[in-house]
């Protein structure tokens, strides 16, 4: 049976979708997935297991990753020497290194291949059923949804490394949003994720804690927590009916494709 052994990387956002798209084309094409998890104590990596975030899942396997796993299954690097590359040409497996969206599509898959990717191949599994919140992280959400009500957007503005997310979606940007939004329903609630703190503020004083409710978290995405967070917020924007979210952001994407909610890019 040809098995694919996807190593997804990068953030919260674009691991959810590598592996749903790549999972979605192994039952078209009647692969085996065994999915790698690495953590990664890097302030742009992130530091926290699977299973510490979400349920088991029985449609793949998953494997947090061990130091061993540094050398395979990972992208050829001078930091490990490019061993991966070695490792897979003798092992006789076929390689797709970082490649880029949909690139699986036109590939030839027999036998066994290694993926590593933070890019969506093609549709996606529906995310509900594969990735189901660990039960502390469950409740969290829980109860935290049932402050935010019924009438609630959701608004996700990303900023930090994000270059091109600041360039296109600027703040003055969803000010206008916003405004437009109030002055249409001045019943709504907006509940607004960042991974700026100051811009939570901004908003806050713009507009004032009756209308926007933020959630404290811990940003950092190399502890634990700092990622459980994220999981948190990426479900409870989920449930809005319509989220502004930020131009070239996995995180806006995934949280609408969770819910099945409107999207509207700010941009």
């Amino acid at each position: 049976m040809k098995t694919i052994h996807l190593s997804p990387i990068g953030g919260l956002g674009n691991r959810i979708r590598t592996i749903a798209s790549v999972y979605n084309y192994c039952i078209g094409n009647g692969a085996r997935l065994v999915v790698h998890w690495f953590k990664e104590r890097r302030k742009d990596g992130l530091n926290a297991s699977f299973n510490s975030l979400f349920k088991p899942v029985e449609a793949f396997n998953v494997v947090d990753c061990r130091f061993a796993d540094y050398w395979t299954n990972n992208l050829p690097m001078k930091r490990n020497l490019y061993v991966p590359r070695l490792l897979d040409y003798v092992a006789g497996r076929k390689a797709l290194y970082d490649i880029g969206n949909d690139e699986l599509q036109r590939c030839t898959i027999d036998g066994e291949v290694v993926i590593v990717t933070g890019s969506q191949q093609g549709e996606m599994y529906p995310l509900h059923k594969l990735f189901v919140p660990v039960g502390v992280l469950q409740a969290e959400i829980d109860a935290f949804g049932r402050r935010l009500g019924g009438n609630v957007v959701g608004c996700h503005i990303r900023r930090t490394d994000n270059a091109i997310s600041i360039k296109n979606s600027s703040i003055e940007k969803f000010e206008r949003q916003l405004d437009a939004l109030f002055e249409a329903d001045a019943e709504v609630k907006v509940f607004l994720c960042s991974d700026d703190e100051d811009v939570k503020r901004h908003f806050v004083e713009r507009y004032g804690d009756c209308k926007i409710v933020t959630r404290h978290s811990v940003l950092e995405r190399d502890s634990w927590r700092g990622i459980a967070d994220a999981v948190v917020e990426m479900w409870l924007l989920s449930r809005a009916r319509v989220i502004y979210g930020s131009y070239w952001s996995s995180f806006s994407d995934i949280s609408a494709s969770l819910g099945h909610s409107k999207l509207v890019v700010v941009k």
